[in-house]
């Protein structure tokens, strides 16, 4: 009878190709997660050292407000994209994806405008800071493009570092660019700064990891609405689920 699993040299089953693929890309996710995540904490204590309880205070009140928007204007197009490139490979769906991105990116960067002009906030820092918070959608949805194709076409070590980048930019920003005088605008600019160079990391990883990657400079209608038909119900979940998690941190 023929073995469907190899055996090690002592006779036991071993894993077989696709079983180490698959270990070894949830390998990269894990560190890929756990490694932001650790960053993520030092630059929290960073910030809090940098600008004091005040100023932490107004990041905690803005960040949670551009991952929501961040979520809305991805609009369910990284779940979608990674669907259709796997089974189609059809690089035209990217720019589609990223014209909706931008689009609603920017209508989000105008209420952003808007609200600095006329409504509330914490204190006139954070209402100043606003605006360049919101300015950091448009590279952060060249970011999410780029590192949604990197997963969709199963690049998770290049996924592992475009993440550890990004995290590590932001945090070496902070620990050499803030001072204890700064406060949340610079921070804000700071943050935008290391969103576009992450966005470009993202775009250097696609074109050497992708074989054949392209990003078409034209979209059709056609495409675009049914990105938009297609993304709706996953950006209206995301959405939901993203404001449960961070409505506390807002409200208070």
């Amino acid at each position: 009878m023929s073995r469907s699993l190899a055996e090690t040299p002592r006779g036991r089953p071993g894993l077989s190709a696709p079983g180490n693929r698959v270990a070894a890309r949830a390998l990269w996710l894990a560190i890929a997660r756990l490694g932001s995540q650790a960053l993520m904490v030092v630059f929290t204590g960073l910030v809090a050292r940098r600008l004091g309880s005040a100023g932490l205070g107004e990041y905690a009140f803005l960040a949670p407000l551009l991952m929501v928007a961040n979520t809305l204007s991805t609009f369910g197009t990284d779940t979608l994209v990674i669907r259709r490139l796997v089974s189609e490979s059809d690089f035209s769906l990217l720019t589609s994806a990223l014209v909706v991105q931008l689009g609603l990116s920017v209508l989000l960067i105008g209420l952003a405008f808007a609200w600095h002009a006329e409504g509330p906030a914490p204190s006139v820092e954070a209402r100043a800071a606003w605006p360049a918070f919101a300015l950091a959608l448009l590279p952060l949805a060249s970011y999410g493009v780029f590192s949604t194709a990197l997963r969709a076409f199963e690049r998770m070590a290049a996924y592992m570092w475009l993440n550890l980048g990004g995290a590590f930019l932001q945090t070496l920003g902070v620990a050499l660019a803030l001072r204890p005088a700064s406060n949340v605008l610079t921070l804000a600019y700071l943050l935008l700064a290391t969103q576009i160079t992450a966005a470009v990391l993202g775009a250097w990883l696609c074109w050497s990891q992708i074989p054949g990657f392209r990003l078409p400079r034209r979209a059709s209608w056609a495409a675009i609405s049914s990105v938009i038909v297609a993304g709706w119900p996953l950006a209206a979940l995301a959405v939901l689920m993203m404001l449960y998690q961070r409505l506390g941190v807002v409200m208070l």
